[in-house]
């Protein structure tokens, strides 16, 4: 009877940890996805910002430009 418990509870035991172990996968695979999308939408607000700040650049030139207009009319 011992003999049979002896190999049975290792048994048991490698069955719940591959059990744990194929859980702990399945979570860090959407752990993966989710932070994949979240990399992704940082991309996209770092480019919005990057191209505001050119839009804000040009129109300060653009600026410039016209008081320099102005200026070479007087």
């Amino acid at each position: 009877m011992s003999d049979s418990l002896a190999y049975f509870t290792p048994m048991v035991v490698l069955t719940f940890l591959s059990i744990a172990l194929v859980i702990f996968s399945i979570g860090d695979a959407v752990d993966i996805k989710y932070l994949k999308r979240e990399v992704a939408e940082i991309k996209q607000q770092l480019k919005q910002i990057e191209l505001k700040r050119e839009v804000a650049e040009l129109k300060a030139e653009n600026h410039k430009l016209k008081e320099l207009a102005k200026d070479g009319d007087k």
